[in-house]
This record gives C-alpha cells, sequence and structure tokens, in this order.
C-alpha cells in the first residue's frame, strides 16, 4: 500500500513538473512572437517613416497613372484607323504596361474598323481622365515631400488620410488645414473651396435735385371764341 502511495505520489509531481514546463514555454514562445513582430515593424506609428513611405507610394501612382495617360495619346492619335479593338482599349488602363497588354490584345482578338468612333471616344475620355488623376497624384506627393521637413510634428491623422484630399478643389489648402487643426474632417465632410479674400467695396452716393415745374392749363369751350368777338365788337364784357 505504501508502495503505490510513493508511486502516485511521483506520478503527480512529474506531471506537475511536465505542466508548468509547458506554461513557461508558452509565454517564453508567446514573448519570443511578440519582439519579433515589434523587430519587424518598429517605426511603425512613426510620422516621419509614415510620411517617406506615404510619400513614395503617391509619386508611384503619379507615375503609373502618367505611363497610362502616355498611352492613351498614342491610341488617340491611331483611333480613327481602325486597327484597335473596342474590347482591348477599354480594359488597357487596369494593365501594368498599358501599350504591351494592348498589342498583344489587339493581336488576340483582331482589329475592328466599325468601331473606331466609339475606340476614339474612349481613348479620349481614358485620357482625360487619368492626366487629372496624375495631376492630383503629383500635387499631394508634393505636398507630402514638403512637410518631411518638420515630420516629427505632422498629426498621423494628416497622413494616414492625406488620400481625402485628392478629391477637393485645392489640395494644397486641404492639406495645410490638416496640419493646422490636426484632422482630416473637413475634407471627410464633402469637397470645399478655400475662404477668397473679400475685397473692399466703396459706395458713393450722388445726390440730384429735381425740379418741378407745375403748368396750369385753362380748359376752354368752342363758344369762347364767339363769346371774345363779340366783346371786341360791342366794348362790352359778357358775363
Amino acid at each position: 500500500m505504501a508502495s503505490r502511495l510513493l508511486y502516485f505520489s511521483f506520478c503527480c509531481m512529474n506531471v506537475a513538473l511536465g505542466s508548468g514546463i509547458s506554461v513557461s514555454r508558452v509565454r517564453h514562445d508567446g514573448e519570443h512572437i511578440l519582439n519579433g513582430a515589434k523587430n519587424l515593424l518598429p517605426l511603425e506609428g512613426d510620422p516621419c517613416f509614415e510620411l517617406e513611405q506615404l510619400g513614395s507610394h503617391y509619386v508611384a501612382n503619379s507615375e503609373h497613372m502618367s505611363s497610362i495617360a502616355e498611352a492613351y495619346r498614342s491610341i488617340l492619335s491611331t483611333c480613327s484607323t481602325g486597327i484597335h479593338n473596342l474590347a482591348c482599349i477599354t480594359k488597357a488602363r487596369f494593365a501594368n504596361k498599358p501599350m504591351e497588354w494592348l498589342r498583344l490584345c489587339n493581336q488576340q482578338l483582331g482589329p475592328q474598323p466599325v468601331a473606331s468612333g466609339a475606340v476614339c471616344l474612349v481613348a479620349q475620355r481614358v485620357r482625360d481622365e487619368v492626366s487629372s488623376e496624375s495631376d492630383k497624384y503629383r500635387r499631394l506627393s508634393t505636398m507630402i515631400d514638403s512637410a518631411r521637413d518638420g515630420c516629427s510634428s505632422v498629426p498621423l491623422a494628416c497622413i494616414i488620410h492625406a488620400n481625402q484630399c485628392l478629391n477637393q478643389f485645392d489640395i494644397r489648402f486641404c492639406f495645410n488645414q490638416c496640419l493646422r487643426t490636426g484632422n482630416m474632417e473637413h475634407a471627410m465632410m464633402g469637397s470645399m473651396q478655400p475662404p477668397k479674400t473679400l475685397a473692399s467695396t466703396t459706395t458713393t452716393t450722388t445726390s440730384t435735385t429735381s425740379t418741378t415745374t407745375t403748368t396750369t392749363t385753362s380748359k376752354t369751350n368752342w363758344w369762347d371764341a364767339i363769346v371774345a368777338t363779340v366783346e371786341d365788337t360791342a366794348g362790352v364784357e359778357i358775363e
């Protein structure tokens, strides 16, 4: 009986020791994973790091859209020749290399001369739209780049939500407004225009004196002329 109790106590000790080692190992592994994640992203949330990464992202977007716009300028110059396929024209803008993709697509689907008019319209619309977007990204990347000198004082919200300024009337004003207020609420509430400078207005009052002339007109009857003649001839006054 004593030997059985001794054996049971020995088993319990081994189980407890094993459990303690397992818990310690789990804790150690968990801390190691967390430390590894922190080492992988040591600058996450740092305004200077975020500005640099975001600026590079907007520059890359601007350059990519410029290449798309250039491709569609080339398409627009040859759209009336009938060598393009309309389906290829509508999808080329989404390719990484639009001109190369368009050439392969035209070879596979073949030319579509009857759709030349539609090809020209689509090419012009895409060119104008992408050119505008490219210019917006370029201007925003310029604003991001100019903020790098004082990057440590730039609110993180202005960096994370900088793309909200792309659809504003004045991108510079939108971004600077965020730097002043510390948030991008003004852009999230819809498009807004910068305040206009009020011009001073001088009002000149001119006094005009009006002269009113009253003319009294006496009404005459047809017999008045006869009465006057009789009075002159007879030398009497007729009442």
